[in-house]
C-alpha cells in the first residue's frame, strides 16, 4: 500500500499502489506525496475489481453497517472503481471528483499529457465491438450461474480447461474460448470494467468472492 500522512519528503519520485485504495480521497492523498519538489514523479495503480470486494468484506466483517455508512462505502468504492477503469483523463477525473475544473491549455488537445489515457497507453474498442465484447463476457458469467470467481469466468472465455472445468462440463459451453485471441490481460480488464459499471458484481459466499451477472447485465444481453 502507499504511504500516507507520516511521510514528509519533497523528493518522492514514485508511488505504487499494489491494491486499489479505499476511495478517491485516499488515492489523492497518497499519490499526492510524489513530486512535491516540482520535478516529475510517477504513480502506478494496479487495479482489480476483487479489491473492491475485499474492502467491502473488511468493512462489514463485524456486522452490518448503519445505512448511511453503507451508502457512503458504496459510493466510495464505486467512485474509485470508475476512476481506475474509465477511459478518460485521470487528472480531469480527479479534479471533477473534488468539484474543480481541470485547467486545459487552449492549444492542447491531448488532455493532461501525463496520464496513461492522455499518453495513448490505453486502447479502446469501437462502440459496436465494445457492446459485443461485453455480451460475451456477460454470457460467460451468466452460464457460470454465479457459482465461481472472476478467474474461473476469465478462464472460460480464454478456453483454459482444467480438472474443475471438465468436471463441471464447462468446456462444452458455447462461451468456452470465445475471447481466446484477446489475451488474459484484456479479458480481465473488460470484466473489471463491467463490474464497475454494474453489469457484473462480486459478492462474498463463504470464504470466496464469486462473480455473478446483475439484472442490468441480463438486460444488456437481451438488448433491452
Amino acid at each position: 500500500i502507499a504511504f500516507g500522512m507520516g511521510i514528509d519528503r519533497s523528493n518522492v519520485r514514485y508511488v505504487a499502489h499494489a491494491n486499489t485504495p479505499k476511495s478517491v480521497e485516499h488515492y489523492q492523498q497518497e499519490s499526492g506525496r510524489a513530486g512535491r519538489d516540482g520535478l516529475p514523479a510517477e504513480c502506478v495503480l494496479l487495479f482489480a475489481a476483487s479489491d473492491l470486494a475485499l474492502h467491502r468484506s473488511l468493512a462489514t466483517m463485524n456486522g452490518a453497517l448503519p445505512i448511511e455508512r453503507q451508502r457512503a462505502l458504496d459510493r466510495q468504492l464505486r467512485d474509485i472503481g470508475r476512476y481506475a477503469v474509465s477511459p478518460l483523463c485521470r487528472h480531469r477525473l480527479l479534479t471533477d471528483h473534488f468539484g474543480a475544473a481541470y485547467p486545459q491549455a487552449p492549444q492542447s488537445e491531448a488532455g493532461c499529457e501525463a496520464c496513461d489515457v492522455c499518453l495513448g497507453e490505453t486502447k479502446s474498442l469501437s462502440e459496436e465491438d465494445a457492446r459485443l465484447t461485453a455480451k460475451k463476457v456477460l454470457s460467460a458469467a451468466w452460464r457460470a450461474e454465479g457459482r465461481y470467481g472472476t478467474g474461473y469466468v476469465v478462464n472460460l472465455l480464454l478456453g483454459k480447461a482444467d480438472e474443475r472445468t471438465r468436471r463441471n462440463g464447462h468446456e462444452t459451453l458455447q462461451v468456452f474460448g470465445l475471447l481466446q485471441s484477446a489475451g488474459e490481460a484484456a479479458v480481465r480488464s473488460w470484466t473489471d470494467q463491467l463490474i464497475v459499471q454494474g453489469f457484473l458484481e462480486v459478492y462474498e459466499s463463504g470464504d470466496y468472492p464469486l462473480l455473478r451477472i446483475t439484472e442490468a447485465g441480463k438486460e444488456l444481453c437481451r438488448d433491452v
